[in-house]
């Protein structure tokens, strides 16, 4: 960025020099005229270098687009609390990647809190940021700052947590929850051997994967009346 502004800077000062000097030969004519008035003319005219300087204009003029594509923008990645091992990992590897391909990376964190989220989709959004990577902080919560980026022009890429809206996020990268439930739930069944008393633990109450997850293992639990769900926390 500010070797673009130092060549922009740079090709200006020459054309103006340029033109400068063009100015300050002008005077030379009418002398040269007295002395010979066809023949002689001619030299003096050689000292205002016009054309010379089209192109050092042309130089200037193509250093502000290369200023001005110097980089491809801000991307800011939102994830829920880094203490948590996995959110960590999926917050330095977004930026990783974003950083490889030449962005900036401003990496935020939501600590679950929806309205500190829409405070960090804010900030994303007065620097005007490129995208928006976000492991959300609630899947109904989460829509109206989504929404707020989009209103902005700029798109959010969804991990790990959907929203329950559609069309409000780029795209929405997301593991198969409900598969990965009944999986575990078969596994279950087999090593409590079809019976026994069991107390389910879901997750937080505003996260949609925890009640896919939920609705994955009661589908295929409850087909065994042996097993017997004694109690449920969040």
């Amino acid at each position: 960025m500010k070797s673009s502004k130092s060549l922009k800077v740079l090709g200006l000062l020459l054309v103006f020099t340029l033109l400068l000097g063009a100015c300050q030969a002008a005077p030379a004519a009418p002398a040269a005229q007295e002395a010979a008035p066809t023949e002689e003319a001619a030299p003096a005219e050689e000292a205002a270098p016009a054309e010379e300087a089209a192109p050092t204009e042309a130089a200037a003029e193509e250093a502000a687009p290369a200023e001005a594509a110097s980089g491809p923008g801000l991307v800011c990645v939102i994830v829920p609390p880094v203490e948590n091992p996995f959110f960590g990992a999926m917050s330095e590897i977004a930026a990783a990647k974003a950083t490889e391909l030449g962005y900036e990376v401003l990496q935020l964190v939501h600590d679950d809190d929806a309205n500190k989220q829409m405070e960090l989709f804010e900030t994303c959004i007065a620097r005007a940021a490129s995208a928006i990577i976000l492991d959300n902080a609630g899947a109904d919560a989460s829509v109206a700052a989504v929404q707020k980026a989009k209103d902005a022009g700029i798109p959010s890429f969804l991990v790990d947590r959907e929203i329950t809206q559609e069309g409000v996020a780029a795209a929405q990268i997301v593991s198969n929850n409900y598969q990965g439930a009944t999986i575990l739930a078969e596994y279950f069944v087999e090593m409590m051997g079809e019976e026994g008393n069991f107390v389910e633990l879901t997750g937080r109450d505003t996260d949609t994967n925890a009640h896919i997850r939920s609705q994955g293992y009661h589908d295929v639990i409850d087909e065994y009346p042996t097993l017997v769900m004694v109690a449920q926390q969040t």
